[in-house]
């Protein structure tokens, strides 16, 4: 897990991690719409949801085989 700060980037994160952050920072919105958004199609891609949490009891392990999960 990476925490850090968007309007701070360091200068070790990967260059494609650090371009889809500066793409949602440029491009959302409040007013942007929820669901899928392409930056380069399905390699590059953000999703805007707004879920609710579960108690952790009811919750199961997250897993992701093919995309890499970047929460902002």
């Amino acid at each position: 897990m990476i925490i850090g700060n968007i309007h701070n980037l360091q200068p070790w994160l990967p260059q494609e991690l650090r371009q889809a952050i500066e793409h949602i920072k440029a491009h959302v919105t409040p007013e942007t719409p929820k669901g899928k958004h392409d930056i380069e199609g399905n390699r590059l891609f953000y999703l805007i949801s707004e879920d609710m949490t579960e108690p952790y009891e009811a919750r199961r392990a997250e897993y992701h085989a093919r995309y890499l999960d970047i929460q902002i």
